[in-house]
């Protein structure tokens, strides 16, 4: 067997069906490209709630924009069945792009496509103009307070703390900003830890606000 199998063999992974490959808020070295199986895309919506993005298929990959980005997983990804994968780190990745033209340019379309997804369901999710600029204005709160990120993907913001702030640079009167929180909650593009029965936190996906 050759060298070149030897280290091919190395980056293979075969994954028992309902396996956790990765999860959201994991920091991420490898991106993987499936060669038998299925695996779902999931993000957390909640505390114990979680929404399914897409199930991918052989000659899929998934996981790139973390070592791209360096940055923690924005999703959970789980074998739906046995799988068989190709792990990639970043070396791998760039000398896989470098050598076969095919792969770079079905990455360069897959990853155009996602991020063009990517704005159109922000700019569905955000609605209204208020919303919008409650959005960003958290994106622009949070860099200031960088202990408010939970190490699991997503911000943790006191309300009464961002409604001080809100009201002194966004320009609208406090009970607009508190009602355009309420809104994206609703649409699960803010969640909330309700068990105290009010709203005292909210919660953010770092992902969402690096789009702003």
């Amino acid at each position: 067997m050759s060298t070149q199998d030897n280290s091919f063999n190395k980056m293979m992974q075969n994954i028992p069906a309902l396996s956790v490959i990765f999860k959201e808020g994991d920091t991420g070295r490898v991106m993987y490209v499936i060669m038998s199986g299925e695996v779902e895309i999931r993000k957390k919506t909640g505390k114990n709630s979680y929404k399914t993005l897409t199930v991918l298929k052989k000659g899929d990959f998934f996981g790139e924009m973390a070592i791209i980005e360096n940055k923690p997983r924005t999703a959970t990804a789980i074998a739906k069945v046995q799988s068989r994968l190709i792990m990639l780190d970043s070396e791998a990745l760039y000398t896989m792009v470098g050598k076969s033209p095919d792969f770079a340019s079905k990455m360069i379309k897959t990853l155009s496509s996602r991020l063009r997804k990517a704005d159109q369901l922000i700019e569905y999710l955000l609605g209204s103009n208020d919303e919008k600029q409650v959005v960003m204005g958290l994106a622009v709160y949070v860099k200031g307070h960088p202990e408010l990120d939970t190490g699991s993907g997503e911000y943790k913001v006191s309300l009464r703390e961002f409604m001080r702030w809100a009201s002194q640079n966004l320009g609208y009167p406090d009970q607009v900003i508190l009602e355009a929180i309420k809104r994206l909650i609703t649409r699960k593009v803010l969640t909330v830890n309700t068990s105290s029965g009010k709203i005292s936190e909210i919660y953010v996906a770092q992902n969402l606000l690096s789009r702003m």
